[in-house]
């Protein structure tokens, strides 16, 4: 931790100096890059922070129960059923982490024992018609440390998540993870759809 702190303070030295010389687009870049570091110091390395997302009826608050071992997120009908940021965190917070969770303008934050080292971050649906879930979606991905997307069997191929999501962010698909929701409905197609999953990816 102490070289993640170090590193902090010779990019604001480096940035400082770099400013009046450097191309606006590039300095930007890096203060943008100082700034994500700088919410994460005090518990980089301690706690995964994951994103689940998804588009709308795609099972992610459903997967957040499950992986939370309780009903933290409501589940519906309605659509878009996940209309804000809820957080999941360990009981035992450590260091920054309740400001970092916050900084990343989530609404809700609840507590559960047993998560230990891990953040669970449930996204508003990308594929809503409301504009404030896209920019949520799109500030929230960019400081996690890893993203689960979830597909809905019918909505898998859905162009949205491809070229505006999975396409810009492709450098970073050692940090995300796939799941075909709901797969248990489809029976003997299952096997088909997954694969045609995987060809789309």
């Amino acid at each position: 931790m102490r070289d993640v702190s170090e590193l902090g303070d010779l990019l604001d030295i480096c940035l400082a100096r770099w400013e009046p010389i450097a191309d606006p687009d590039a300095w930007d870049e890096v203060a943008s890059l100082r700034g994500r570091l700088r919410r994460r110091t005090g518990f980089l390395g301690e706690v995964l922070v994951v994103a689940l997302a998804g588009g709308t009826g795609s099972g992610k608050s459903s997967l957040l129960n499950a992986l939370s071992g309780a009903p933290v997120a409501d589940v519906g009908i309605e659509r878009p059923t996940t209309s804000k940021c809820l957080a999941v965190t360990p009981s035992n917070i450590v260091g920054n982490l309740s400001e970092f969770v916050t900084s990343l303008g989530i609404d809700e934050m609840v507590q559960v024992p047993g998560l230990d080292d891990l953040v669970l971050v449930d996204l508003p649906d990308f594929d809503s018609t409301f504009t404030d879930h896209r920019r949520i979606v799109e500030s929230v991905l960019d400081v996690v440390d890893a993203v689960v997307w979830v597909f809905d069997p019918e909505k898998y191929s859905d162009r949205i998540i491809h070229d505006s999501f999975l396409k810009p962010l492709a450098a970073h698909e050692d940090q995300m993870i796939f799941v075909l929701n709901q797969s248990d409905r489809l029976g003997d197609h299952a096997g088909p759809v997954k694969e045609s999953l995987r060809a789309h990816l």
